[in-house]
Parts: C-alpha cells; sequence; structure tokens
C-alpha cells in the first residue's frame, strides 16, 4: 500500500544511504524511496517487471536475481520482499519463499542497513536477536511485519505502528504487570498490531489496565481510557456463554448485537449472529472469550473519547 511504503520510506530517508530495492516487482516501493529523494535503484528477476518498474518509477531498474545483486550493497540499505507466491499459492513456511529467509537474512547483514518485508504471521523465532520487529497496521488490516537490520535499528526492540495516524508503541515502554484480575467495568480489545507485536502488557500500562487472563488479549480497569490501539468499551453484563442463555439475556435487556469480537473462542461470529436469529433492541457488542477454561460472553456498549 502507498501509505505503508511511505512510511518505510521515511525511515530510509533519515539515514541518506542509497538503496537497492533487491526485488522490485513493478516498483511500488521505488515509486516511494525515489519520492524520498533518496538515490534508489532496483533489481527484478522478472524481464517484463523489471521494464514495466523502471518505466514506472524513471530510475534503473537491472535484471538479476536478489540472491546475487550486482550492486555493493555493503555500502548501502536494502528492500527485500521475499516472495510467498511463486510458482503457485501462497506461502507461510519462510524457507519456501524467494528468495528463501535464510537468504534474505544474509543479504540483510551484509548491507549497510535492509528492511525485509514479511507476513503478519510470521513466528518470532524467525526474527533474529539483532534485528528490530515492527508490525505495521494500516487502518483495521495488518499488513505486514518489516524486519529491520544495521544503522540506527535497536537490537530486539518490537514496535507496533498503526497507519495513517502514523502512532507507535513499543517495547521499551513500561509494562503493567502481567498478573491477571477480575474482570471490571471497562474491557480493552487491542489492535492485531500490538498483539502481533507483543505489547499487550505495554499498552496496558498505557490504559491503565491489567489482563484477564495470561492468555488472552482482552484488557480490563475500573475506568475508561482511550487510545488508536484499542477500543474501549463499557461491560452491561458477563455471562457464561450458551446460545440460549445469551438470546434470552438480550431480548431481555432489548439489546441487538451490532459486532461480535472474539478471542480463543470456537465460535464464529457470523455462525453465532446466525443463531442468535432477528433480534431488535439497542446495538451492543459482543466479546466472546475463554476464560480459566470457561467460555464467556460480554455484552458491552463501545465507548469513545468523545462520549
Amino acid at each position: 500500500h502507498p501509505l505503508v511504503a511511505a512510511h518505510r520510506s521515511a525511515r530510509f530517508a533519515s539515514w541518506g544511504l542509497p538503496v537497492a530495492d533487491l526485488t522490485a516487482g513493478l516498483g511500488g516501493d521505488l515509486t516511494a524511496l525515489a519520492a524520498s529523494g533518496l538515490h534508489a535503484v532496483g533489481l527484478e528477476r522478472d524481464p517484463a517487471h523489471a521494464l514495466f518498474a523502471a518505466a514506472n518509477v524513471g530510475v534503473s531498474v537491472a535484471r538479476g536475481d536478489a540472491a546475487s545483486p550486482p550492486f555493493d550493497i555493503g555500502r548501502m540499505a536494502v528492500v527485500i520482499d521475499p516472495s510467498r507466491r511463486e510458482g503457485g499459492p501462497r506461502r507461510f513456511d519462510p524457507s519456501a519463499f524467494s528468495p528463501p529467509w535464510d537468504v534474505a537474512l544474509a543479504l540483510a547483514n551484509r548491507a549497510k542497513a535492509a528492511v525485509i518485508k514479511a507476513p503478519p504471521g510470521l513466528g518470532a523465532e524467525f526474527v533474529p536477536s539483532a534485528a528490530e520487529l515492527e508490525a505495521v497496521q494500516l487502518g483495521g488490516s495488518m499488513r505486514e511485519t518489516a524486519v529491520w537490520f544495521g544503522a540506527d535499528v535497536r537490537p530486539g526492540l518490537r514496535r507496533a505502528t498503526l497507519l495513517p495516524a502514523g502512532v507507535n508503541l513499543d517495547s521499551d515502554e513500561p509494562e503493567a504487570s502481567a498478573e491477571p484480575v477480575g474482570v471490571g467495568p471497562v474491557l480493552f480489545d487491542p489492535e492485531s498490531c500490538v498483539t502481533r507485536a507483543t505489547l499487550v502488557t505495554h499498552l496496558a500500562y498505557r490504559l491503565g489496565a491489567r489482563l484477564m487472563d495470561p492468555y488472552i488479549a482482552y484488557l480490563t480497569a475500573p475506568e475508561p481510557a482511550f487510545s488508536p490501539f484499542a477500543a474501549t468499551f463499557e461491560v452491561l453484563e458477563s455471562l457464561p456463554f450458551s446460545v440460549a442463555r445469551l438470546k434470552e439475556r438480550l431480548r431481555a435487556g432489548s439489546w441487538k448485537p451490532d459486532e461480535i469480537r472474539r478471542r480463543a473462542f470456537p465460535v464464529e461470529p457470523d455462525d453465532l449472529r446466525k443463531l442468535l436469529g432477528k433480534l431488535e433492541g439497542s446495538p451492543v457488542t459482543l466479546l466472546l472469550t475463554t476464560l480459566g477454561g470457561r467460555r464467556t460472553v460480554f455484552i458491552c456498549r463501545r465507548l469513545f473519547a468523545s462520549d
């Protein structure tokens, strides 16, 4: 996405290094890099893509394999976006990427600075201790895990970035206690970039909140607080989950589920909506989860800072 590419290019611009995009494709990242005023070149294996990228961006795009770049990358910053669809469906095993993950890591470590663009679900075991992990979300959609090397990178740092607001949360910030507490009158549902970057307790500290369960990302607090990194809810009622019990309580409260969210819960929101059938009343949000091994549903009202 252009906004994600622009965000990434801003960090490259702060380094002031020449940049090589080793997997140029049609030139999406190259466009953002060139727009940042950087000296940028591209490398692309597919001859048609290389031609189109050069025409799209107006910079030099060489033909060749990312594993053997024709540039002195030891003096450059590089972008590596391994293909996950090489010759078939999308792959989730990094060793099956093109270039494979170990080759991408070797290239990143040879360069003066680098970023590897990885899928949002990349396992923590694939991120070297010397690298920095950034979980990038645009609106409600997780876009990528960016793994950064060299330059001003802080080894082991984890960062959540939410676009287009451009706000950040990182692992250098203080954490709330991980000891779970009982459910309070307010619940928070963190954004995906926070959970992907394993920063739930850091967000909890910002919100004055705590975990309800050591394995569930929902947070609770005695008072409302607001952050772009979480949705805030007032708890109207909580009950052990059963479809019949939930339907009865919604009817009694004159509530209808406007939104259904879940964490560690086996029922899909769309399936539950069908099971509940048509309901009338004030809109509410259902938060479905498992606490201490017990399926639980919270009937909530979404709160906003302007309320």
